[in-house]
């Protein structure tokens, strides 16, 4: 969207291509800052190609011939600043908001990642960074891309965002803990992931020119064929087939496009298990659980004493109850959820347990079975509740207890 919106005004600015532009830049950011920033690391070098086919007298669609380089340039800059402003201001409320959150006393913690800068190169070269299944079919033609780097003419900038975004990618993936990367990195909270996934667009658009390449030199192969000029019917078709043979091809070769490797990566990362497990991160039970937890009438000011990681984080997102834990991530929790998921059990005898109880307005707990880490156990605090007398179960199942907070 953002090379589109691009492209366009800078070939034809006016007001209408000026208004796409500035929605665009507006919706990116409103999106995630992320998505602006990458944006426009992957679309400036669209224009760096532009101004350097202007420095060597190059025709440009948009440009009257014989203009200067300097006047392309300078006009191109000029006519950018009102979309800008435009722009900034469509944006503002997104940009004060980032301003304060970044100014308050929420810290930031840097991921930090230090591997070696082959492994960094290799994930790039492979399409994988999470599974150790290279998407060789994909490096096949990224080869390819590559070696045929003439053939892209107008698209050549393509490698100029390849470059950019990966070199983006191996210093945050191997030097992730310095500062000066986790400032410059901090659009994208200095996360690997994402910039692999941002570097990956140019190195796909590469790729999908090498298998264009490809399809054209196997057309041109079989259209040699004396069996193939001799039925002048099917010259005109030998493109068509060709490009239909190596779909189909990569179909098959590739296991359905890599769907099968994508889906165990993200059932991965959701904590959903390999494909064929059944360890989804909330329970049937669990969300039964929730949705009774949904009609008892909870205040929006009273939050539900909850585990970080047993699935029920997702108790607002289903039912609308504010839950104390709301998110399994690495996040910094609260003190108070912190202090009372390791000492709830000892609310008679521990003071900052009842105050915090106080301070969060928690009237009612709800512990589930097991957590989306196989290795992590229920919070200390949570466990062997029955027994208790300052909490009294109100609703059980097999995978799921609501406790009402009696004292």
């Amino acid at each position: 969207l953002a090379v589109v919106a691009l492209q366009r005004f800078v070939v034809r600015p006016g007001a209408d291509t000026g208004a796409v532009l500035a929605l665009s830049a507006a919706g990116l950011l409103a999106a995630h800052s992320s998505a602006l920033f990458g944006a426009l690391l992957f679309a400036f070098p669209l224009v760096v190609q532009r101004w350097y086919r202007a420095l060597r007298g190059k025709r440009l669609d948009g440009v009257a011939p014989g203009k200067t380089a300097w006047r392309v340039v300078g006009g191109d800059v000029v006519r950018m600043l009102p979309v800008m402003v435009a722009a900034g201001v469509l944006a503002a409320p997104m940009i004060i908001g980032a301003i304060t959150f970044t100014s308050g006393s929420y810290p930031y913690h840097a991921w930090g990642s230090h591997m070696p800068v082959w492994k960094a190169l290799a994930m790039l070269a492979t399409f994988k960074q999470v599974l150790p299944v290279p998407q060789i079919w994909l490096t096949v033609f990224l080869a390819i891309g590559v070696f045929t780097l003439a053939a892209l003419r107008r698209m050549r900038w393509l490698v100029l965002s390849a470059l950019g975004l990966s070199a983006l990618f191996v210093v945050v993936a191997c030097f992730g803990g310095e500062t000066w990367v986790i400032t410059l990195s901090r659009p994208w909270w200095n996360d690997r992931f994402r910039l692999m996934a941002l570097a990956a667009i140019p190195l796909c658009l590469l790729a999908a020119h090498g298998m264009s390449e490809a399809q054209r030199w196997v057309a041109k192969a079989a259209g040699s064929r004396a069996w193939v000029r001799a039925r002048p019917w099917l010259t005109g078709r030998v493109g068509l087939a060709t490009a239909v043979l190596l779909v189909v091809a990569m179909g098959v070769l590739t296991g359905g496009f890599y769907r099968a490797a994508n889906a165990k990566t993200v059932s991965l990362l959701y904590y959903n298990g390999l494909p064929g497990e059944v360890v989804p991160p909330v329970s049937a039970d669990e969300i039964e659980a929730m949705d009774k937890l949904g009609t008892l009438g909870i205040p929006a000011d009273q939050k539900v004493l909850n585990d970080r990681l047993d699935g029920t984080a997702w108790m607002y997102a289903l039912t609308g109850v504010h839950p104390v834990a709301g998110h399994y991530d690495a996040g910094v929790a609260p003190k108070d959820a912190v202090y009372l998921a390791q000492h709830f059990a000892d609310f008679d005898s521990d003071p900052e347990v009842r105050a915090a109880v106080r301070r969060l307005n928690i009237h009612y707990v709800l512990v589930g079975s097991g957590t989306i880490r196989r290795d992590t156990p229920i919070a200390h605090g949570l466990q062997h509740l029955d027994g208790h007398d300052f909490v009294r179960p109100v609703y059980r199942n097999p995978g799921a207890v609501i406790y009402r907070i009696v004292k």
